[in-house]
């Protein structure tokens, strides 16, 4: 582990960017949806780029990132059963919905340890790395 926290925090060269959710969606794109989420709009090459640099890093201590296209995205729910035409349903409510455009500024990585528990899960951040060439940061 000591080489992955080592490896988020020596900082990153790609400058912080800032990144927009403007709608809602699910995933799958057809089918019973598994997942509900805001989907990235502005920034997302950015985050793209960024997903791609930290893979690449990853890969060269232990870690092999899934194959497939990166969507950039923020989970709201997960759908445990779903019946017949509930992803039509799902995606009425969604257009009905006002949306905020959520918007914020990219400019760190962080690592957090997960574990699961009967209580529900629990997370620890263990490092953070800085993007942009000034990475020394308080």
């Amino acid at each position: 582990m000591d080489r992955i926290t080592h490896a988020v925090a020596a900082g990153w060269s790609q400058e912080p960017f800032s990144v927009i959710l403007p709608a809602a969606g699910v995933f799958p794109d057809s089918g019973a949806p598994r997942v509900i989420c805001l989907a990235a709009g502005e920034g997302l090459n950015a985050l793209g780029t960024l997903h791609t640099a930290v893979c690449r890093r990853l890969e060269e201590l232990i870690f092999r990132h899934e194959e497939g296209v990166f969507r950039a995205h923020l989970t709201l729910g997960r759908v445990r059963h779903s019946t017949p035409g509930a992803g039509r349903l799902i995606w009425k409510v969604l257009k009905g919905l006002p949306l905020i455009k959520l918007t914020w500024r990219v400019d760190r990585i962080a690592l957090y340890e997960s574990q699961l528990s009967a209580s529900g899960p629990w997370y620890r951040l263990l490092e953070t790395g800085f993007l942009g060439p000034d990475t020394r940061r308080t």
